[in-house]
């Protein structure tokens, strides 16, 4: 296999955690000449090491990624951590893109080694309790990176001062200067991380993790008795938050949250703050006790964003807009086209935002969460938008994009 350049070893969902891969076998995989891209999914790094583990010659490896199942147990097993280092010590010159789940996250020796190259970071999992060092010093060896994402599944009772990445008060320069996307999960209105945010950050994330929808899916379709996580956030703490960004040039933008008496107010203050966005995605969650979900005040406050290409829309319709509670009608009359529901709504906003070029709809279809993407035609009236169905597509969401 010499000529080899990417490897991916992924194993099915009916295997038990815990089943991995050989030391022996990564030295092996690792050491292809031709290899530049690992990706190791669903199973662990080396389960049980040697008692005198050696790194091979290594590949000049530029990306690997290592993703674990959200929900597992044991978290992690005894040799990973030890077995990630070892690798670490032998790729820090090489790698650009590193993606690895938290709790397997050899963290001192992230922190300790020298990357030069390293453009790309992804962590996700559940945020480790030692070191407690602040992230924005605990990384600031890493002065290269482009792509940051800290996808923490924080426990419900994690304070807003341990989930900052800059929590207020804390003398650090900012040690990523060219910083093009950022990732993080349940911010946090006490980090000072948002008003030290370079001029270069062209996508801004903020998220809960796991992603709402996944939980929600996963609780109805899966296992319904997860354990509890941090809250999703509201709209008055995004509003917060989002104050203190001072990046109009700002491109791309994606929120999650719980509406409350902010909701509208949040997004005016979107609008007004980042004008030249071309893309947003809104994971809007309704009250508890509210049906109806404002489609038309919404599209109407996005509307002078005049650059705006492309909406992903995740609005948390209510069962009845499927299906009719009225009790008095036969089955197959309370049954609601779906589609037709999914294509007003994306009318609505095609015909109100007149830039728009694509609008998805995020939806449960035959069981897996899809993203519905509709193509807008328009024609020389503004309000004459219509859908080019003959490009209609499907694509299965992926939270860890």
């Amino acid at each position: 296999m010499p000529g080899l350049t990417r490897l991916r070893l992924q194993t099915g969902n009916f295997l038990k955690h815990g089943h991995g891969v050989s030391w022996r076998r990564i030295n092996f995989f690792l050491s292809l000449p031709g290899l530049r891209e690992f990706q190791l999914v669903g199973l662990c790094v080396c389960p049980s090491l040697p008692d005198r583990p050696r790194v091979k010659s290594l590949a000049p490896v530029a990306s690997l990624q290592y993703n674990l199942r959200n929900h597992r147990s044991p978290w992690k097993l005894p040799d990973e951590d030890h077995a990630l280092g070892l690798l670490m010590g032998a790729l820090h010159n090489t790698l650009q893109s590193l993606i690895l789940p938290a709790e397997q996250t050899p963290v001192l020796a992230l922190s300790r080694l020298h990357w030069p190259r390293l453009r790309e970071l992804k962590i996700f999992g559940e945020r480790w309790s030692s070191p407690d060092t602040p992230l924005i010093s605990l990384l600031a060896n890493l002065p290269n990176l482009q792509i940051i994402v800290f996808a923490f599944s924080d426990p419900e009772n994690q304070s807003e001062d341990a989930r900052a990445v800059c929590p207020v008060g804390f003398d650090s320069s900012f040690p990523w200067p060219v910083l093009q996307h950022l990732t993080l999960s349940h911010p946090s209105t006490k980090d000072a991380i948002y008003a030290r945010l370079p001029p270069t950050l062209q996508t801004l994330a903020l998220r809960s993790w796991t992603h709402h929808c996944v939980r929600s899916f996963i609780i109805k379709r899966v296992c319904p008795h997860l354990p509890s996580m941090f809250p999703l956030g509201t709209a008055s703490t995004l509003r917060r938050v989002l104050r203190d960004v001072r990046i109009q040039e700002l491109r791309t933008l994606e929120l999650e949250y719980r509406a409350d008496a902010d909701d509208l107010m949040l997004l005016e203050d979107v609008v007004s703050w980042f004008p030249k966005l071309d893309t947003i995605e809104l994971h809007r969650y309704r009250q508890n006790g509210v049906k109806d979900v404002p489609l038309d005040d919404i599209a109407n406050i996005l509307r002078p964003l005049a650059q705006l290409r492309t909406a992903k829309l995740n609005v948390d319709f209510h069962a009845s807009v499927f299906y009719s509670e009225d009790s008095s009608l036969p089955h197959e009359q309370r049954v609601r086209n779906p589609s037709e529901i999914l294509r007003s709504c994306v009318l609505t906003f095609a015909r109100v935002c007149s830039s728009l070029q694509e609008v998805w709809v995020l939806f449960d279809r035959d069981h897996i969460l899809k993203w519905c993407c509709y193509h807008i035609v328009r024609h020389r009236e503004e309000d004459n938008a219509q859908l080019d169905m003959s490009r209609y597509e499907e694509v299965s969401y992926n939270p860890r994009r």
